[in-house]
């Protein structure tokens, strides 16, 4: 899968760059970074069937002396590193359209456990996917400190939601042997349109 997704992004970039060479008025821009967490809400829920005995949005470990500690898990998956490659071209010196490629690689994410004597469950997500950007690009041309704004939309192309499940039961299959039991599980994404802007200013370093 990943190098898949190099050698895509590096095709659309030597597209692109192609593109620039044959017309100054062709621009390719690329780049990437990292997106934290910044909103948490409650995970849902991964083990309807009760099959590993994880409660929802809970890290609960069963101590020996019978006691539980319970740790709430609320966060989000939207944390991970993201890359694009954008080609556009400008009409005139105050109108662009460009077509962006993303991809998102979201950081795995434990949404449950539960830990005792005799069983360990675990359950980890993450996301990953690539969606287009078309959009516009408006700036007022000045000569040095140049300010500009894009607006546009985001439209999935492939996508999913991956989910591993990891389950050990001490002793399981009698005395010695454990049962260990591990499963992957896959959300595809359904289309939806979203919307993108960015703002920034240009600085003209030399002519």
């Amino acid at each position: 899968m990943m190098k898949r997704i190099l050698f895509t992004l590096t095709f659309l970039l030597m597209l692109f760059s192609g593109f620039k060479g044959s017309s100054q008025d062709w621009y390719v821009r690329a780049g990437g970074g990292y997106s934290g967490e910044f909103a948490k809400t409650e995970f849902n829920n991964t083990d309807p069937n009760g099959i590993t005995g994880i409660r929802q949005s809970t890290s609960v470990t069963l101590n020996s002396d019978g006691t539980a500690t319970v740790e709430a898990l609320n966060g989000t998956v939207g944390s991970g590193y993201k890359f694009f490659v954008t080609g556009g071209y400008m009409f005139n010196s105050y109108l662009g359209a460009e077509l962006g490629l993303n991809y998102f690689r979201g950081d795995e994410t434990t949404v449950g456990s539960l830990t005792s004597s005799q069983v360990q469950s675990k359950v980890k997500t993450y996301i990953q996917g690539f969606d287009l950007s078309p959009a516009i690009y408006l700036t007022p041309a000045f000569s040095k400190l140049n300010p500009y704004l894009g607006a546009g939309l985001l439209l999935p192309v492939v996508g999913n939601l991956t989910i591993d499940t990891k389950i050990r039961q001490v002793d399981g299959g009698g005395g010695g042997i454990d049962i260990i039991v591990t499963a992957e599980s896959e959300v595809k994404s359904r289309f939806s349109l979203g919307y993108s802007g960015a703002l920034g200013v240009t600085y003209l370093i030399n002519e």
